[in-house]
């Protein structure tokens, strides 16, 4: 008996920029590690999910996209994963600059699904 799995696509930084836009009003950003020139590393944080809400002034950064606690490295050095637990769905991005996941609160149908 064979399993079909289905296939996952390939989270990149449009992913990302896209599920922002999409999200913009009702987005997370909970920071896991940050770069820190103290000890010229990354070290862990102990930080919660805030809500945030993107700077318009900054919003075509390439770097931030305009949000609080969010550092995107570029040049394929970003790392994306899929975030999806009981009540957020989000993307998590590791690089040298840290961790960071950027979520939103799912809805009651995509929460009885899981």
């Amino acid at each position: 008996m064979d399993i079909v799995k289905e296939k996952k696509k390939k989270i990149t930084r449009a992913t990302f920029k896209k599920f922002v836009r999409e999200n913009k009003d009702l987005l997370f950003v909970e920071v896991h590690s940050t770069f820190d020139g103290m000890v010229d590393g990354v070290v862990a944080v102990n930080d919660t999910a805030i809500k945030v809400t993107i700077n318009e002034e900054e919003q075509d950064d390439l770097h931030t996209l305009g949000i609080k606690g969010v550092w995107l490295v570029g040049h394929s050095d970003d790392y994306f994963s899929e975030v999806n637990d009981t009540l957020f769905k989000g993307i998590s991005v590791m690089n040298s600059c840290g961790w960071f996941t950027v979520k939103t609160l799912k809805t009651r149908g995509e929460q009885n699904d899981k």
